[in-house]
């Protein structure tokens, strides 16, 4: 379920040289996002949120765990500990700051016009600021969200699995994961939810509703189409990649066609 078509060969190339190439979960989703996209092509919104730069902490530029390190501690993350024991475990990974991703989230905002964008990065990535947005409805009114964070797969409890934003500062309920399970009870109308973070794209399968992780939680609440990565990612490259994207979007092609163009230049270069 993990199996990457573009990769898959096609008279002798990949066949991403063929065709673009995009994802459904399952053909019940399809027809509710078919729906969707007649209902949201008709309101009036902002272009585009990004938030990215998050204060994870000491200003370190490698992670405090090592990745077997990490793995570890992930997967002491349990069904049988119950829902606090499960995020305090979450609580004790030390993420390193990703300065890449304020530059990130700059120069992709830089692509729409002024007063279409809004940029929150440092204390302003956090889970309050999105929660707030959420409350007051603003958080709907944008087409396209952005989000240049680290992202965390949880592979016992994928509910829990989530993008981090700032750790730092952070008063309950809120603690800066925003999981599979909190994403639900979000009421977005975006387009397009770009997710700038490692292995986003992951999940349970379940039958009749294929990945049920982050990307399906966008789906409940409201979202089109994202983008996700099955792997971690490099802080410079990803923010290569989201800019070469985002200026095709602008050029006017649809999401599928702007990634896998994108795909197909990094292919090559």
């Amino acid at each position: 379920i993990y199996l990457p078509f573009e990769t898959l060969t096609y008279q002798g190339k990949p066949a991403l040289e063929a065709a673009d190439i995009s994802y459904i979960q399952s053909l019940s989703i399809l027809e509710l996002l078919t729906q969707r996209h007649d209902v949201n092509s008709k309101a009036e919104r902002k272009a585009l949120l990004a938030m990215g730069d998050a204060i994870y902490g000491k200003n370190k530029s490698r992670p405090e765990n090592d990745e077997d390190g990490l793995q570890k501690l992930v997967d002491t993350v349990s069904p049988k500990r119950g829902t606090t024991a499960n995020e305090a475990s979450l609580h004790r990974i030390n993420w390193p700051n990703l300065p890449g991703t304020g530059k990130e989230v700059d120069a992709v905002a830089d692509l729409f016009p002024a007063g279409t964008r809004q940029v929150l990065k440092k204390e302003q990535a956090s889970e309050k600021v999105l929660r707030n947005l959420n409350q007051d409805g603003s958080l709907a009114a944008y087409r396209i969200l952005l989000f240049a964070t680290h992202g965390i797969y949880v592979p016992k409890v994928p509910e829990l699995s989530a993008i981090v934003l700032t750790q730092v500062g952070n008063q309950a309920p809120e603690n800066g994961y925003i999981t599979v399970s909190k994403w639900m009870a979000y009421n977005l109308r975006s387009d397009l939810v770009y997710l700038s973070a490692c292995q986003t794209g992951l999940g349970k399968e379940m039958p009749g509703d294929g990945l049920v992780g982050i990307p399906y939680a966008l789906c409940i609440a409201g979202n089109q189409d994202t983008v996700m990565t099955l792997w971690e990612t490099e802080d410079e490259q990803a923010r290569a990649f989201s800019v070469a994207f985002f200026k095709k979007l602008q050029q006017g092609m649809g999401p599928v066609q702007a990634l896998s163009n994108t795909k197909r230049e990094f292919l090559h270069g």
